[in-house]
């Protein structure tokens, strides 16, 4: 297949998957849009690179996940509402373990790195894998995760 045909069928095929991945870390259409062309020109000048040894959604997942999590590092849109600890302080915490009907829209809640990381989680990734998409440590991506849960939990109780 010659790289433009394979190219489309990408776009075809993928398009919404790298949306969604990158609205729950970006937390808006804007940026997100910004993010999901970004992906994609990415992904159009790196194809040579794409060896085949997963998916080509997996590939493409991946360059999603580190492109809109360095443009929220970077706070391109000012548009984040990060969360502020004394916000929640009197809200007393649950002891489940699981989070009902998980709702999109609970992420803004959440530290960049905390929705990132959760984000990421949701989507099957292993904490050795998130660690080495953030450039981070194994230990560091689970205590990221165990945060923004907790933060979770108490917002929602």
């Amino acid at each position: 297949m010659r790289k433009k045909e394979q190219f489309e069928t990408w776009l075809r095929e993928y398009y919404d998957m790298i949306y969604s991945t990158v609205i729950r870390i970006t937390g808006n259409e804007d940026d997100t849009l910004d993010c999901v062309q970004d992906v994609f020109v990415t992904a159009w000048k790196k194809m040579h690179t794409f060896r085949g040894e997963s998916s080509p959604g997996t590939w493409l997942r991946r360059i999603a996940m580190n492109k809109a999590y360095n443009f929220v590092q970077r706070d391109q849109s000012g548009r984040w509402n990060e969360f502020e600890e004394g916000s929640f302080e009197n809200l007393y915490e649950t002891h489940e373990e699981t989070l009902p009907d998980f709702k999109e829209e609970w992420l803004s809640f959440l530290s960049p790195l905390e929705r990132s990381v959760i984000t990421a989680r949701m989507d099957g990734l292993s904490y050795k894998e998130i660690a080495t998409l953030f450039s981070t440590t194994e230990n560091s991506a689970k205590v990221s995760y165990h945060k923004g849960i907790q933060k979770l939990k108490k917002v929602l109780t």
